[in-house]
C-alpha cells in the first residue's frame, strides 16, 4: 500500500494557441506566469464575490444565458431587493455585466472574467 501524501494535482482550463480550451496542470501555469499585484487584486475580488451561496447560484443561473432581475428572483426564491444587492456585488467584481431593455436590466456573465475557470472549479470535488 502506498503512503503517497502528496497534494492532488490541480487543473485549469486554458486556451491553447488555436483558441481551443484544454486542461492543463495549474502548477505549471502558475510557475511560468508572474502574477502582478493588480491580478492578485482581481482574483481576490472574484473569490470574494463568489463567497455567498446566493451569488454563486446567480452566477450558475447566468451560465444558462441572460436573465432579467425578475427571472433571477423567481428562480432563486430570494426577494427582489436582495437579488439586486447581490447583482451589484457581482457587477462591481466584474463577474457580470448588464444592459437595459426598456425599464428592465438584463444581466449576463462578463466575458472580461475567466468564467470558464470558475465553472471548472465548481465542477471539481473540492
Amino acid at each position: 500500500m502506498s503512503n503517497d501524501h502528496s497534494a492532488p494535482r490541480v487543473h485549469n482550463v486554458m486556451p491553447d494557441s488555436s483558441g481551443r480550451f484544454e486542461l492543463v496542470d495549474a502548477t505549471t501555469v502558475l510557475s511560468h506566469t508572474p502574477i502582478t499585484e493588480a491580478q492578485q487584486s482581481s482574483v481576490l475580488s472574484t473569490v470574494r464575490a463568489l463567497d455567498s451561496p446566493l451569488r454563486l447560484t446567480i452566477v450558475l443561473l447566468l451560465t444558462q444565458g441572460e436573465k432579467r432581475v425578475h427571472e433571477l428572483v423567481k428562480e432563486t426564491g430570494a426577494s427582489q431587493p436582495l437579488v439586486s444587492q447581490h447583482l451589484k456585488v457581482l457587477k462591481e467584481s466584474g463577474l457580470v455585466t448588464s444592459h437595459r431593455v426598456g425599464r428592465e436590466k438584463v444581466y449576463s456573465l462578463s466575458s472580461d472574467k475567466p468564467s470558464i475557470i470558475i465553472l471548472a472549479c465548481l465542477q471539481q470535488d473540492l
